[in-house]
């Protein structure tokens, strides 16, 4: 079993552990050993779902030749830090699938996602590098994910649509086929998007439109 450390202790975190649990209990392959913070966040002794906070970034770097690492924080831009920190490390990621997601054969998953229980896959979809798809999400045929993504649970994308790098798809979105959400965009839960999303926009509402936060 690989010792793996989760990089976020919060609510992602805890659910992780969970997914973790229910891998293992299929096929052993991960031990998690500890959770990693951002400096702000560290205080020396605290536990969290029985596992200890084990220190920050600067912990990983002394130990990257002898862990595994996850990101679990649920917020797009500092995925992508994180992530990009891990690969300057050469720090082995993990990439973690619940037993109950459908994954098609012809589908590809990237390094570092996490992909929660009972969601479905189809094929030929590509789900880039660090990307999080909460529980009971569809993706369909065709469909592109781009790197460090966050789809909330429920969501649904159509086939041939796509979501660019670091966007954020709030939960029982639809994303209707052949639409785009460009990079860093951003949906409302319950949003139903009928056309693209220009890079950067935040959008809300049947049918979908634009907002200001």
């Amino acid at each position: 079993m690989k010792n793996l450390v989760l990089y976020g202790a919060g609510g992602l975190g805890r659910d992780t552990l969970a997914l973790i649990d229910d891998i293992n209990q299929i096929k052993p392959l991960y031990k998690p050993i500890g959770f990693i913070v951002d400096e702000k966040f560290y205080r020396k002794g605290q536990i969290v779902k029985g596992l200890p906070i084990i220190g920050t970034m600067d912990w990983i770097e002394a130990n990257a030749n002898s862990i595994s690492c996850i990101c679990t924080i649920g917020t797009a831009v500092a995925r992508k830090k994180i992530y990009q920190d891990l690969k300057n490390m050469r720090v082995d990621i993990a990439t973690l699938i619940h037993p109950t997601t459908f994954v098609d054969k012809t589908a590809t998953v990237g390094c570092g996602s996490i992909i929660a229980r009972s969601c479905s896959i189809g094929s030929d979809a590509i789900i880039g590098e660090g990307v999080f798809i909460d529980g009971m999400t569809s993706i369909g045929h065709d469909v592109k994910i781009g790197n460090y993504s966050v789809i909330f649970p429920r969501g649904q994308l159509s086939g041939y649509s796509s979501v660019g790098e670091c966007c954020e798809v709030g939960g029982m979105t639809f994303l209707a086929p052949h639409k785009h959400m460009r990079d860093y965009s951003k949906s409302a839960s319950g949003s139903i998007i009928f056309t693209n999303v220009p890079e950067g926009r935040i959008v809300m509402g049947n049918p979908a439109h634009k907002i200001d936060i």
